[in-house]
Protein backbone atom coordinates (compact mmCIF):
# COMPACT_ATOMS: atom_id res chain seq x y z
CA UNK A 1 0.00 0.00 0.00
CA UNK A 2 0.87 3.82 -0.40
CA UNK A 3 0.91 6.34 2.13
CA UNK A 4 0.45 9.80 1.49
CA UNK A 5 1.73 12.22 4.53
CA UNK A 6 2.11 15.79 4.92
CA UNK A 7 4.58 18.16 5.89
CA UNK A 8 2.85 18.37 9.39
CA UNK A 9 2.31 14.26 10.00
CA UNK A 10 -0.86 14.05 8.75
CA UNK A 11 -2.17 10.94 6.65
CA UNK A 12 -3.38 12.80 3.67
CA UNK A 13 -3.78 9.70 1.38
CA UNK A 14 -3.60 6.15 1.55
CA UNK A 15 -3.82 3.70 -1.79
CA UNK A 16 -3.83 -0.27 -1.97
CA UNK A 17 -1.80 -0.23 -5.25
CA UNK A 18 -2.86 -3.48 -6.78
CA UNK A 19 -6.39 -2.97 -5.87
CA UNK A 20 -8.28 -1.09 -8.65
CA UNK A 21 -11.56 0.84 -8.61
CA UNK A 22 -13.27 0.70 -12.11
CA UNK A 23 -12.04 3.43 -13.74
CA UNK A 24 -8.76 2.01 -13.11
CA UNK A 25 -7.61 4.32 -10.41
CA UNK A 26 -6.09 2.48 -7.01
CA UNK A 27 -8.55 2.05 -4.41
CA UNK A 28 -8.26 4.89 -1.39
CA UNK A 29 -9.28 4.03 2.31
CA UNK A 30 -8.32 7.44 3.46
CA UNK A 31 -8.86 10.74 1.78
CA UNK A 32 -8.03 14.27 2.90
CA UNK A 33 -10.75 16.78 4.42
CA UNK A 34 -12.12 19.10 2.29
CA UNK A 35 -11.77 22.02 4.18
CA UNK A 36 -9.26 23.15 7.26
CA UNK A 37 -11.32 22.53 9.66
CA UNK A 38 -12.41 18.70 9.08
CA UNK A 39 -10.20 16.03 10.89
CA UNK A 40 -7.75 14.35 8.80
CA UNK A 41 -8.65 10.45 8.81
CA UNK A 42 -5.84 9.06 11.53
CA UNK A 43 -5.97 12.40 14.11
CA UNK A 44 -4.28 12.06 18.04
CA UNK A 45 -5.34 13.96 21.30
CA UNK A 46 -3.76 14.37 24.35
CA UNK A 47 -6.35 14.24 27.08
CA UNK A 48 -8.69 17.50 25.66
CA UNK A 49 -5.85 18.57 23.60
CA UNK A 50 -6.46 17.78 20.24
CA UNK A 51 -2.95 17.70 18.39
CA UNK A 52 -3.43 19.75 15.43
CA UNK A 53 -1.41 19.27 11.76
CA UNK A 54 -0.04 22.68 13.22
CA UNK A 55 1.53 20.93 16.29
CA UNK A 56 4.07 18.29 14.37
CA UNK A 57 6.75 19.23 12.43
CA UNK A 58 8.89 17.14 10.51
CA UNK A 59 12.09 14.98 12.16
CA UNK A 60 13.81 12.83 9.80
CA UNK A 61 13.12 10.07 7.59
CA UNK A 62 14.46 6.25 7.37
CA UNK A 63 13.36 3.25 5.07
CA UNK A 64 10.23 3.17 5.29
CA UNK A 65 9.88 5.10 8.70
CA UNK A 66 8.75 9.01 8.78
CA UNK A 67 9.34 10.99 12.40
CA UNK A 68 7.43 13.72 13.41
CA UNK A 69 7.39 15.88 16.39
CA UNK A 70 5.69 18.04 18.71
CA UNK A 71 6.25 20.06 21.69
CA UNK A 72 3.40 22.50 21.50
CA UNK A 73 1.75 21.32 24.16
CA UNK A 74 3.82 22.95 27.68
CA UNK A 75 6.25 20.18 29.51
CA UNK A 76 5.29 17.39 26.79
CA UNK A 77 6.93 16.08 24.01
CA UNK A 78 5.34 13.98 21.77
CA UNK A 79 6.88 12.45 18.77
CA UNK A 80 4.70 10.65 16.28
CA UNK A 81 6.41 7.81 14.16
CA UNK A 82 5.03 5.83 11.12
CA UNK A 83 6.18 2.31 9.68
CA UNK A 84 5.12 0.63 6.85
CA UNK A 85 5.00 -2.94 7.40
CA UNK A 86 6.67 -4.39 3.71
CA UNK A 87 4.71 -7.23 2.10
CA UNK A 88 1.63 -6.51 4.34
CA UNK A 89 -1.50 -4.20 4.67
CA UNK A 90 0.05 -3.06 8.10
CA UNK A 91 1.17 0.41 9.30
CA UNK A 92 2.51 0.79 12.76
CA UNK A 93 2.13 4.14 14.37
CA UNK A 94 4.44 4.43 17.43
CA UNK A 95 3.33 7.63 19.75
CA UNK A 96 6.65 8.34 22.10
CA UNK A 97 5.68 10.54 25.24
CA UNK A 98 8.13 12.51 27.55
CA UNK A 99 7.13 14.23 30.28
CA UNK A 100 9.49 17.49 30.66
CA UNK A 101 7.91 19.02 33.41
CA UNK A 102 8.54 18.95 37.45
CA UNK A 103 5.45 17.37 38.42
CA UNK A 104 4.11 13.53 37.32
CA UNK A 105 1.93 13.59 34.38
CA UNK A 106 -1.48 11.20 34.51
CA UNK A 107 -3.50 11.85 31.04
CA UNK A 108 -5.19 9.69 28.40
CA UNK A 109 -3.78 9.92 24.90
CA UNK A 110 -6.52 9.15 22.05
CA UNK A 111 -5.58 7.58 18.48
CA UNK A 112 -9.09 7.57 16.35
CA UNK A 113 -9.79 6.99 13.22
CA UNK A 114 -12.55 8.85 10.65
CA UNK A 115 -14.54 6.46 7.73
CA UNK A 116 -12.89 8.37 4.70
CA UNK A 117 -15.77 9.44 2.68
CA UNK A 118 -17.62 10.86 5.67
CA UNK A 119 -14.68 13.33 6.69
CA UNK A 120 -15.55 15.58 3.34
CA UNK A 121 -17.78 18.02 6.16
CA UNK A 122 -19.92 20.26 4.01
CA UNK A 123 -18.37 18.88 0.93
CA UNK A 124 -20.27 16.02 -1.00
CA UNK A 125 -20.56 13.41 0.30
CA UNK A 126 -22.84 11.58 -1.92
CA UNK A 127 -20.37 12.38 -4.92
CA UNK A 128 -17.64 10.70 -2.89
CA UNK A 129 -19.46 7.79 -2.05
CA UNK A 130 -19.98 7.84 -5.74
CA UNK A 131 -16.60 7.08 -6.27
CA UNK A 132 -15.72 5.40 -3.31
CA UNK A 133 -18.46 3.34 -2.21
CA UNK A 134 -16.98 0.72 -0.83
CA UNK A 135 -15.62 3.03 2.29
CA UNK A 136 -19.24 3.87 3.52
CA UNK A 137 -18.95 2.24 6.72
CA UNK A 138 -21.62 -0.71 7.50
CA UNK A 139 -20.39 -2.13 10.92
CA UNK A 140 -18.05 -1.36 13.51
CA UNK A 141 -17.02 -4.42 15.66
CA UNK A 142 -14.83 -4.29 18.86
CA UNK A 143 -12.72 -7.11 20.36
CA UNK A 144 -13.60 -6.41 23.86
CA UNK A 145 -12.87 -8.11 27.00
CA UNK A 146 -12.08 -11.50 24.88
CA UNK A 147 -15.46 -10.61 23.12
CA UNK A 148 -16.19 -10.15 19.36
CA UNK A 149 -19.15 -7.47 19.55
CA UNK A 150 -20.59 -5.44 16.17
CA UNK A 151 -21.22 -2.08 17.76
CA UNK A 152 -25.23 -0.60 16.77
CA UNK A 153 -25.48 2.87 17.83
CA UNK A 154 -29.46 3.94 18.34
CA UNK A 155 -30.90 6.88 17.36
CA UNK A 156 -34.54 7.95 18.74
CA UNK A 157 -36.12 5.68 16.67
CA UNK A 158 -39.16 6.06 14.47
CA UNK A 159 -41.53 6.15 17.30
CA UNK A 160 -39.81 9.01 18.72
CA UNK A 161 -40.06 10.78 15.51
CA UNK A 162 -43.85 10.30 14.69
CA UNK A 163 -44.53 11.62 18.54
CA UNK A 164 -42.23 14.63 18.02
CA UNK A 165 -44.00 15.15 14.31
CA UNK A 166 -47.83 15.10 15.99
CA UNK A 167 -46.14 17.08 18.89
CA UNK A 168 -46.96 14.73 21.74
CA UNK A 169 -43.60 14.94 22.95
CA UNK A 170 -41.06 17.51 22.93
CA UNK A 171 -38.40 17.65 20.35
CA UNK A 172 -35.12 16.57 21.65
CA UNK A 173 -31.59 17.92 20.62
CA UNK A 174 -29.49 15.57 18.48
CA UNK A 175 -26.37 14.43 20.26
CA UNK A 176 -23.20 12.31 18.81
CA UNK A 177 -24.01 8.60 19.85
CA UNK A 178 -21.10 7.56 21.57
CA UNK A 179 -19.85 3.91 22.39
CA UNK A 180 -17.20 2.65 24.73
CA UNK A 181 -15.73 -1.20 25.34
CA UNK A 182 -12.89 -1.21 27.71
CA UNK A 183 -10.00 -3.52 27.67
CA UNK A 184 -9.88 -3.51 23.72
CA UNK A 185 -7.74 -5.80 21.54
CA UNK A 186 -8.93 -4.19 18.33
CA UNK A 187 -11.71 -1.80 16.77
CA UNK A 188 -12.76 -2.43 13.42
CA UNK A 189 -14.93 -0.42 10.56
CA UNK A 190 -15.91 -2.62 7.96
CA UNK A 191 -17.27 -2.22 4.65
CA UNK A 192 -18.40 -4.71 1.64
CA UNK A 193 -14.98 -5.30 0.65
CA UNK A 194 -12.23 -3.75 2.86
CA UNK A 195 -11.32 -2.86 6.72
CA UNK A 196 -10.08 -0.28 8.81
CA UNK A 197 -8.20 -2.01 12.36
CA UNK A 198 -6.85 -0.01 14.99
CA UNK A 199 -4.44 -2.67 16.73
CA UNK A 200 -2.83 -1.65 20.27
CA UNK A 201 -0.05 -3.09 21.69
CA UNK A 202 -1.28 -3.18 25.16
CA UNK A 203 -4.84 -4.49 25.36
CA UNK A 204 -5.55 -3.93 29.23
CA UNK A 205 -5.29 -0.40 29.73
CA UNK A 206 -6.83 0.48 26.27
CA UNK A 207 -10.23 1.60 25.41
CA UNK A 208 -12.12 1.66 22.08
CA UNK A 209 -14.41 4.22 21.64
CA UNK A 210 -16.70 4.06 18.50
CA UNK A 211 -18.66 7.71 17.30
CA UNK A 212 -21.36 7.75 14.98
CA UNK A 213 -22.18 11.98 14.58
CA UNK A 214 -25.31 13.78 14.00
CA UNK A 215 -24.42 14.02 10.05
CA UNK A 216 -23.87 10.38 10.28
CA UNK A 217 -20.15 10.79 10.29
CA UNK A 218 -18.11 7.03 11.57
CA UNK A 219 -15.11 7.57 13.95
CA UNK A 220 -13.35 4.76 16.11
CA UNK A 221 -10.71 5.31 18.30
CA UNK A 222 -8.91 3.83 20.90
CA UNK A 223 -8.04 5.97 24.57
CA UNK A 224 -5.04 4.48 26.68
CA UNK A 225 -4.36 5.88 30.13
CA UNK A 226 -0.75 6.90 30.16
CA UNK A 227 0.91 7.68 33.81
CA UNK A 228 4.61 9.46 33.77
CA UNK A 229 7.06 10.39 36.48
CA UNK A 230 9.00 13.42 35.47
CA UNK A 231 11.73 12.87 32.86
CA UNK A 232 9.98 9.81 31.98
CA UNK A 233 9.30 8.92 28.54
CA UNK A 234 6.52 6.42 27.70
CA UNK A 235 5.93 4.54 24.27
CA UNK A 236 2.20 3.67 22.69
CA UNK A 237 1.87 1.41 19.55
CA UNK A 238 -0.61 0.80 17.57
CA UNK A 239 -0.95 -0.97 14.75
CA UNK A 240 -3.14 0.17 11.58
CA UNK A 241 -4.73 -2.02 8.90
CA UNK A 242 -5.90 -0.68 5.85
CA UNK A 243 -6.61 -3.48 3.88
CA UNK A 244 -9.17 -6.29 2.10
CA UNK A 245 -11.79 -8.24 3.99
CA UNK A 246 -9.67 -11.66 3.32
CA UNK A 247 -10.05 -14.45 4.90
CA UNK A 248 -6.35 -15.77 4.86
CA UNK A 249 -5.00 -12.55 5.74
CA UNK A 250 -6.83 -11.56 8.86
CA UNK A 251 -6.52 -14.98 10.06
CA UNK A 252 -2.93 -14.07 10.03
CA UNK A 253 -3.10 -11.40 12.01
CA UNK A 254 -5.78 -13.25 14.84
CA UNK A 255 -8.00 -16.23 14.36
CA UNK A 256 -10.94 -13.46 15.75
CA UNK A 257 -10.35 -10.99 13.22
CA UNK A 258 -12.38 -13.52 10.86
CA UNK A 259 -15.41 -12.72 12.38
CA UNK A 260 -15.01 -10.18 10.40
CA UNK A 261 -15.80 -11.18 7.15
CA UNK A 262 -19.10 -12.52 6.08
CA UNK A 263 -17.77 -16.35 5.90
CA UNK A 264 -17.87 -16.96 9.74
CA UNK A 265 -20.44 -19.12 11.61
CA UNK A 266 -23.24 -20.38 9.20
CA UNK A 267 -21.98 -18.77 6.45
CA UNK A 268 -19.09 -20.93 6.33
CA UNK A 269 -20.52 -23.08 3.30
CA UNK A 270 -19.46 -20.20 1.24
CA UNK A 271 -16.07 -20.62 2.18
CA UNK A 272 -16.35 -23.94 -0.02
CA UNK A 273 -17.93 -22.11 -2.88
CA UNK A 274 -14.89 -20.12 -2.54
CA UNK A 275 -12.03 -22.42 -2.58
CA UNK A 276 -14.09 -24.49 -5.76
CA UNK A 277 -14.39 -20.92 -7.55
CA UNK A 278 -10.69 -20.34 -6.89
CA UNK A 279 -9.90 -23.92 -7.70
CA UNK A 280 -11.87 -23.76 -11.27
CA UNK A 281 -10.37 -19.83 -11.71
CA UNK A 282 -6.81 -21.53 -11.82
CA UNK A 283 -8.02 -23.75 -14.65
CA UNK A 284 -10.52 -21.33 -16.84
CA UNK A 285 -8.88 -18.12 -15.47
CA UNK A 286 -12.53 -16.70 -15.77
CA UNK A 287 -14.80 -16.19 -12.89
CA UNK A 288 -17.84 -16.24 -15.02
CA UNK A 289 -16.66 -19.69 -16.14
CA UNK A 290 -16.18 -20.70 -12.94
CA UNK A 291 -19.41 -20.20 -11.96
CA UNK A 292 -20.91 -22.12 -14.65
CA UNK A 293 -18.72 -25.18 -14.31
CA UNK A 294 -20.21 -24.96 -10.12
CA UNK A 295 -23.33 -25.05 -11.16
CA UNK A 296 -22.73 -28.10 -13.92
CA UNK A 297 -21.32 -29.75 -10.85
CA UNK A 298 -23.95 -28.76 -8.45
CA UNK A 299 -26.48 -30.33 -10.92
CA UNK A 300 -24.69 -33.63 -11.68
CA UNK A 301 -24.30 -33.98 -7.79
CA UNK A 302 -28.54 -33.00 -7.59
CA UNK A 303 -29.33 -35.31 -10.23
CA UNK A 304 -30.57 -38.76 -9.07
CA UNK A 305 -32.96 -36.20 -6.87
CA UNK A 306 -33.57 -34.47 -9.69
CA UNK A 307 -34.54 -37.58 -11.59
CA UNK A 308 -36.97 -38.86 -9.24
CA UNK A 309 -38.52 -35.51 -8.69
CA UNK A 310 -39.42 -35.63 -12.24
CA UNK A 311 -41.22 -38.76 -11.69
CA UNK A 312 -42.83 -38.31 -8.59
CA UNK A 313 -44.46 -34.85 -10.66
CA UNK A 314 -45.40 -37.51 -13.95
CA UNK A 315 -46.64 -39.68 -11.44
CA UNK A 316 -48.75 -36.81 -9.71
CA UNK A 317 -49.95 -36.04 -12.96
CA UNK A 318 -51.46 -39.23 -13.70
CA UNK A 319 -53.42 -39.41 -10.24
CA UNK A 320 -55.14 -36.06 -11.20
CA UNK A 321 -58.32 -37.80 -12.43
CA UNK A 322 -58.56 -39.49 -8.77
CA UNK A 323 -57.80 -36.76 -7.10
CA UNK A 324 -60.39 -34.83 -8.24
CA UNK A 325 -62.81 -37.78 -7.85
CA UNK A 326 -61.68 -37.39 -4.59
CA UNK A 327 -62.38 -34.06 -3.87
CA UNK A 328 -65.74 -33.66 -5.26
CA UNK A 329 -66.87 -36.57 -3.15
CA UNK A 330 -65.57 -35.56 0.31
CA UNK A 331 -65.80 -31.77 -0.62
CA UNK A 332 -67.24 -30.88 2.61
CA UNK A 333 -65.39 -33.08 4.71
CA UNK A 334 -61.76 -31.74 4.74
CA UNK A 335 -60.77 -34.88 7.56
CA UNK A 336 -61.90 -37.42 4.87
CA UNK A 337 -60.83 -35.57 2.24
CA UNK A 338 -57.16 -35.56 3.57
CA UNK A 339 -57.45 -39.34 4.61
CA UNK A 340 -58.67 -40.21 1.28
CA UNK A 341 -55.66 -38.13 -0.64
CA UNK A 342 -52.96 -40.03 1.62
CA UNK A 343 -53.96 -43.65 0.90
CA UNK A 344 -54.07 -42.71 -2.82
CA UNK A 345 -50.37 -41.21 -2.56
CA UNK A 346 -49.75 -44.48 -0.49
CA UNK A 347 -51.11 -46.68 -2.87
CA UNK A 348 -49.23 -45.42 -6.17
CA UNK A 349 -45.63 -44.49 -3.75
CA UNK A 350 -46.23 -41.45 -4.47
CA UNK A 351 -44.83 -38.79 -2.00
CA UNK A 352 -46.33 -35.70 -3.02
CA UNK A 353 -43.55 -33.60 -0.80
CA UNK A 354 -40.57 -35.14 -2.59
CA UNK A 355 -40.42 -32.32 -5.54
CA UNK A 356 -39.11 -30.10 -2.75
CA UNK A 357 -36.39 -32.07 -1.77
CA UNK A 358 -33.90 -31.02 -4.97
CA UNK A 359 -35.01 -26.82 -4.84
CA UNK A 360 -34.47 -27.21 -0.90
CA UNK A 361 -30.47 -29.17 -1.21
CA UNK A 362 -29.98 -26.05 -4.04
CA UNK A 363 -30.91 -22.95 -1.47
CA UNK A 364 -27.30 -23.58 1.47
CA UNK A 365 -25.62 -22.83 -2.31
CA UNK A 366 -27.65 -20.05 -3.52
CA UNK A 367 -27.31 -18.61 -0.41
CA UNK A 368 -23.42 -19.45 0.06
CA UNK A 369 -22.94 -18.24 -3.76
CA UNK A 370 -24.67 -14.89 -2.88
CA UNK A 371 -22.39 -14.19 0.50
CA UNK A 372 -19.24 -15.13 -2.06
CA UNK A 373 -20.67 -12.63 -4.90
CA UNK A 374 -21.54 -9.73 -2.12
CA UNK A 375 -18.59 -10.09 -0.03
CA UNK A 376 -15.37 -11.98 -1.47
CA UNK A 377 -12.78 -9.30 -2.52
CA UNK A 378 -11.43 -11.61 -5.14
CA UNK A 379 -15.27 -11.45 -6.82
CA UNK A 380 -14.71 -7.51 -6.85
CA UNK A 381 -14.44 -6.66 -10.99
CA UNK A 382 -14.50 -10.12 -12.14
CA UNK A 383 -15.39 -9.68 -15.84
CA UNK A 384 -17.34 -11.97 -18.23
CA UNK A 385 -18.08 -11.14 -21.83
CA UNK A 386 -20.33 -7.95 -21.61
CA UNK A 387 -20.64 -7.23 -17.74
CA UNK A 388 -17.46 -5.93 -16.45
CA UNK A 389 -18.52 -6.95 -12.68
CA UNK A 390 -20.17 -10.02 -11.98
CA UNK A 391 -20.28 -8.92 -7.94
CA UNK A 392 -22.32 -6.17 -9.20
CA UNK A 393 -26.26 -6.20 -11.01
CA UNK A 394 -26.53 -6.66 -14.80
CA UNK A 395 -26.57 -3.36 -16.04
CA UNK A 396 -28.39 -4.08 -19.20
CA UNK A 397 -30.94 -6.67 -17.59
CA UNK A 398 -30.42 -9.27 -19.74
CA UNK A 399 -29.24 -12.34 -17.35
CA UNK A 400 -32.40 -11.93 -15.43
CA UNK A 401 -34.90 -12.06 -18.58
CA UNK A 402 -33.20 -14.90 -20.12
CA UNK A 403 -33.23 -16.36 -16.75
CA UNK A 404 -37.12 -15.45 -16.51
CA UNK A 405 -37.76 -17.12 -20.04
CA UNK A 406 -36.21 -19.63 -19.20
CA UNK A 407 -38.02 -20.87 -16.14
CA UNK A 408 -41.12 -20.24 -18.03
CA UNK A 409 -39.97 -22.78 -20.87
CA UNK A 410 -39.18 -25.26 -17.60
CA UNK A 411 -42.62 -24.60 -15.99
CA UNK A 412 -43.84 -25.66 -19.57
CA UNK A 413 -42.29 -28.74 -19.80
CA UNK A 414 -42.68 -30.00 -16.13
CA UNK A 415 -45.71 -32.64 -15.79
CA UNK A 416 -47.80 -29.88 -13.58
CA UNK A 417 -49.79 -31.64 -11.41
CA UNK A 418 -52.36 -29.24 -10.75
CA UNK A 419 -53.71 -26.24 -12.92
CA UNK A 420 -53.61 -23.52 -10.40
CA UNK A 421 -50.07 -24.61 -9.44
CA UNK A 422 -49.03 -24.20 -13.20
CA UNK A 423 -50.24 -20.48 -12.66
CA UNK A 424 -48.35 -20.01 -9.42
CA UNK A 425 -45.16 -21.16 -11.04
CA UNK A 426 -46.07 -18.87 -14.11
CA UNK A 427 -46.18 -15.81 -11.93
CA UNK A 428 -43.17 -16.47 -9.57
CA UNK A 429 -41.69 -16.92 -13.39
CA UNK A 430 -42.09 -13.32 -13.81
CA UNK A 431 -41.55 -12.25 -10.08
CA UNK A 432 -38.12 -13.44 -10.23
CA UNK A 433 -37.31 -11.64 -13.51
CA UNK A 434 -37.66 -8.49 -11.14
CA UNK A 435 -36.42 -9.22 -8.00
CA UNK A 436 -33.39 -10.97 -9.68
CA UNK A 437 -32.89 -7.09 -11.24
CA UNK A 438 -30.72 -5.95 -8.18
CA UNK A 439 -29.04 -9.15 -7.47
CA UNK A 440 -25.46 -9.72 -8.31
CA UNK A 441 -25.25 -10.66 -12.43
CA UNK A 442 -23.19 -14.00 -10.95
CA UNK A 443 -25.82 -15.07 -9.06
CA UNK A 444 -28.01 -14.86 -12.05
CA UNK A 445 -25.72 -16.46 -14.32
CA UNK A 446 -25.76 -19.20 -11.56
CA UNK A 447 -29.50 -19.80 -11.98
CA UNK A 448 -29.85 -19.21 -15.82
CA UNK A 449 -27.06 -21.72 -16.24
CA UNK A 450 -29.23 -23.90 -13.78
CA UNK A 451 -32.42 -23.24 -15.66
CA UNK A 452 -30.79 -24.44 -18.81
CA UNK A 453 -29.00 -27.20 -17.64
CA UNK A 454 -32.40 -28.56 -15.58
CA UNK A 455 -34.23 -28.31 -19.16
CA UNK A 456 -31.63 -30.74 -20.58
CA UNK A 457 -31.85 -32.75 -17.72
CA UNK A 458 -35.74 -32.70 -18.03
CA UNK A 459 -35.72 -33.70 -21.65
CA UNK A 460 -33.44 -36.99 -21.25
CA UNK A 461 -35.58 -37.87 -18.30
CA UNK A 462 -38.31 -37.72 -20.14
CA UNK A 463 -36.54 -39.86 -23.39
CA UNK A 464 -35.61 -42.38 -20.09
CA UNK A 465 -39.43 -42.55 -18.93
CA UNK A 466 -41.25 -43.00 -22.64
CA UNK A 467 -38.34 -46.00 -23.26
Amino acid sequence: MSVKLTPLGDISGLQLLKTYEHDKSPVELALPPVNPEADFPLSVCLGKEYLTPKGFSYIDQYTREFNYGVESIPGVSITKRYKLIPGTYLMEVELIIENLSDAPLKNNMVMSWESPCKTAEGGDIKKAQLKHSHITILQQTANAGGHVEKIAHHGAGALQGILTLLGLVAPTTPTDSVIEKKNAAWAAQSSQYFLNILIPSNTVSTEAIFVKTIDNRMRMGLSTDISLESGETKIIKTRVYAGPRDTTILKNLSAEMTSLTAFSGWNSLALIVLWLLHLLYKITHNYGISIIILTIIVKVVLHPLTKKNFKVMNSMQKLQPHLAEIREKHKHDAETLNKEMMELYKRHKVNPMGGCLPLLLQMPVFIALFTTLQNAIELRGATFLIWSDLATKDPYYALPVLMGLTMILQQKMMPSPDPNQAKIGMFMSVFFVFMFMNFPAGLVLYWLTQNILTIIEQILIKRGIEK
